[in-house]
């Protein structure tokens, strides 16, 4: 049987650091073994991102607005996949 599985993961762009010292965020989804990726339009220093857990780890306001934005993409995401 073919499983379809659907794979949502967010990494960091340090190659496109700017001059604030933050890295974008990028959303990159898998289904089918094909890949689609995209930019969340989120930013975020690298030194305040897990990226085993792929959220931001410090608990500041603007983080906690990053990780929200980052749940309702996923969310997002997930419903029409459905």
């Amino acid at each position: 049987m073919n499983q379809r599985n659907l794979s949502v993961l967010f990494l960091l762009k340090k190659e496109k650091t700017n001059k604030q010292g933050t890295c974008p965020i990028y959303c990159r989804i898998t289904y089918l073994k094909r890949r689609k990726q995209f930019s969340t339009g989120e930013f975020i220093a690298p030194f305040e991102w897990n990226a085993k857990k792929q959220l931001a780890s410090s608990r500041t306001v603007a983080n906690q607005q990053i990780n929200l934005q980052l749940e309702i993409i996923t969310v997002n995401i997930k419903k029409a996949y459905l």
